[in-house]
């Protein structure tokens, strides 16, 4: 994705356990914080030394009573035992049963497929499972618990993360099919298997997965259908769009073409532009000097910038001094007036952190880019040609107030 990888950023892995362990700090949380706010609770850090004494009721709206303690209740899981990628229920129940804020008088996990799992479905109208129900054998009264919905008396979840069964469907979504469509012999392009395992360890369940050469006899059909342009890419199947991740920003970055597979549009640099059959990405850059000035700043501190920041690819460098012939020209084509600058080729334009910005810091001239807003470079010390004098040495700074005072 073009503009999605910045740094060298590490993620936890996001396996289907770790999935489970998110859903189980979502429902700990959510009962914890739901029971505080219902007057159920008190929550440690709060009570008073007056309330040392626990107290047997806690007023609510005025007129309304709830017993403190923890509301006992049975816990009904429902799920689909063919379903090997959905969370594991047996580790999610464990730790709802280790919840201060509950009593679990009894636990069962039910077959979605024998005559109870069939009748709580459609008693509570469940949508996906795993789906975990509490019946509230207390007087305690709950009337909502986020991320629990109330229904028919109970405290129902079943907006299970993907991968799921849905029950309409009677199928699993959320396995996500991929193929990949990479150049071979591009060794300067971007790497897919990074991005892939980005996508795995957010949580995205792969299942089965397919790697094309854009050029083999495969990869050429792959390409026509779908219009492909620009290779390394990845073709999802519908099932991405289970994820929000992914729904969020698949508008911006892919298409979901008529046959419901998706197709991303928009890649990392460097990559293989199948029309012009060549790399695009691969940057060039001039460091435009004046190697009279000692005490100016490093230009090359700009490139390892792009490099840490935006991922950027570099080929060619070279430094050249304004007073040479090269760098005479260079400076009366761009109307250059502070050194040392930098001057980068095209390609740096396939970079989105630059496109987006440069109009801030510098020009796009013949499809070449240039730094031309030295002045924002923090304590920087540059040259201005036009004027032959030095800016950002210290002895140009404005003298501090206690400095003033001082000296009178």
């Amino acid at each position: 994705m073009k503009s999605k990888k910045s740094g060298k950023e590490e993620f936890y892995t996001l396996n289907k356990k770790f999935v489970g362990y998110c859903l189980i700090a979502i429902i700990i949380i959510a009962i914890f914080v739901g029971l505080y706010y219902s007057g159920v609770i008190d929550l440690p850090a709060l009570k008073s030394s007056e309330k040392a004494e626990q107290k047997t009721e806690k007023k609510v709206l005025d007129n309304f009573t709830i017993s403190v303690g923890a509301p006992e209740v049975e816990l009904l899981v429902i799920e689909n035992k063919a379903c090997k990628e959905c969370i594991n229920v047996s580790e999610v129940i464990e730790i709802i049963k280790g919840a201060p804020t509950l009593k679990v008088k009894s636990d069962k996990i039910v077959a979605h497929d024998s005559a109870e799992g069939r009748e709580i479905i459609s008693e509570y109208s469940l949508k996906r499972l795993p789906a975990f129900v509490l019946k509230i054998l207390s007087s305690e009264k709950i009337e909502s618990l986020p991320p629990f919905e109330s229904r028919k008396g109970a405290l129902v979840y079943d907006a299970t993360p993907p991968p799921y069964f849905d029950v309409a469907d009677e199928t699993v979504k959320g396995v996500v099919r991929m193929q990949k469509i990479i150049a071979e012999d591009c060794s300067e392009c971007f790497n897919l298997d990074v991005l892939v395992k980005n996508l795995k360890m957010f949580g995205i369940v792969l299942g089965e997965e397919k790697s094309f050469a854009y050029d083999s006899e495969e990869g050429k059909k792959i390409v026509e259908k779908y219009g492909i342009k620009s290779v390394p890419t990845l073709i999802f199947s519908g099932d991405a769009l289970e994820y929000e991740q992914i729904a969020e920003v698949w508008d911006t970055i892919g298409t979901v073409e008529d046959d419901g597979m998706m197709v991303l549009r928009t890649v990392n640099p460097p990559y293989w532009d199948i029309d012009s059959d060549r790399v695009k990405g691969i940057v060039e850059i001039i460091y435009l000097v004046d190697e009279t000035c000692t005490q100016c700043y490093d230009p090359v501190m700009l490139k390892q910038m792009f490099e840490s920041q935006l991922a950027m690819k570099f080929s060619l460098e070279k430094k050249v001094d304004i007073s040479t012939a090269e760098g005479k020209s260079l400076v009366q084509d761009f109307g250059i007036k502070l050194v040392p600058t930098i001057i980068m080729s095209e390609d740096a334009g396939e970079y989105p952190g630059i496109s987006s910005v440069w109009d801030q810091i510098g020009i796009v001239k013949d499809s070449t880019y240039v730094l031309t807003k030295i002045d924002l470079i923090p304590n920087a010390v540059y040259k201005d040609i036009e004027k032959d004098e030095l800016i950002g040495l210290e002895e140009d700074q404005p003298e501090e107030p206690e400095a003033e005072a001082a000296a009178d």
